[in-house]
């Protein structure tokens, strides 16, 4: 007599084997017009190059390695579109709303973020070299291993942002809140930060040669195996802060 359990098994599989198109068919993007871009469509198709797309609204899009580089996009809208690997070089993105996008791995040399909603953005490997970010605000963007060199921020607001192993080499951060950030074996060499807000932030194994730290907040900051080596505090609050160099004591 067949076991039951084995007349069972051909069912089970034609009930996988019938839902799994339908969850191909839930993940992909209907394919999207090129000459007017929409939300929720997959243009990865498409090249937008030097396009004129102010205020276009791509939230949800999959634009995965297209190219936008020198495009103009002030005040677009890309709520959680997923653009890894994207040319955004020389792109000016001010006042867009990126909250929860993903940027990894794309190219955004130059590229202008001012006004910016960031809020869980992934930028992580992203290359933002020269970016501005002044006045962006959202908490918890990622900018895990990107590179920074140079970097513009601004009275921005980006409490609890991540940028560890980041390279923020020979940038500034002025007038900005980014308590709780991390900065955990970050390339920090010869960055500027004045009058911002960095309490409890985290510097562990961080380099930090050469920094300049003026009025700023740092109660709480853990410095643990940082190199602060020609670093240069000075009018700081680091009441509570964690393995901090003796000689740093009330700057």
């Amino acid at each position: 007599m067949r076991h039951p359990l084995l007349s069972a098994v051909p069912a089970l599989l034609v009930g996988l084997l019938a839902a799994a198109p339908t969850a191909l068919t839930e993940d992909a993007l209907p394919k999207g017009d090129c000459k007017a871009p929409a939300p929720h469509t997959d243009l990865r198709h498409c090249n937008f190059e030097g396009a004129m797309l102010m205020g276009v609204d791509l939230s949800g899009a999959d634009v995965r390695g297209v190219k936008f580089a020198k495009a103009r996009m002030t005040g677009c809208a890309m709520r959680g579109a997923r653009a890894g690997g994207a040319n955004f070089r020389w792109t000016d993105m001010k006042g867009c709303d990126l909250n929860g996008a993903d940027f990894s791995g794309s190219d955004m040399l130059h590229v202008r973020l001012d006004s910016a909603k960031v809020a869980g953005t992934d930028f992580t490997k992203a290359y933002l070299f020269g970016a501005i970010l002044s006045h962006a605000h959202g908490e918890k963007a990622v900018f895990d291993t990107a590179h920074l060199r140079d970097v513009e921020i601004d009275s921005a607001t980006l409490p609890g942002a991540n940028f560890s192993a980041a390279t923020l080499f020979r940038g500034f951060i002025i007038d900005s809140d980014m308590r709780g950030a991390k900065f955990d074996e970050a390339e920090m060499t010869g960055l500027s930060i004045e009058g911002s807000d960095l309490s409890e932030a985290s510097f562990r194994k961080a380099n930090m040669a050469g920094m300049n730290i003026i009025s700023t907040k740092l109660k709480g900051a853990d410095f643990t195996g940082a190199n602060l080596m020609n670093a240069t505090l000075d009018d700081c609050d680091t009441k509570d802060a964690k393995a901090l160099p003796e000689r740093f004591a009330g700057k």
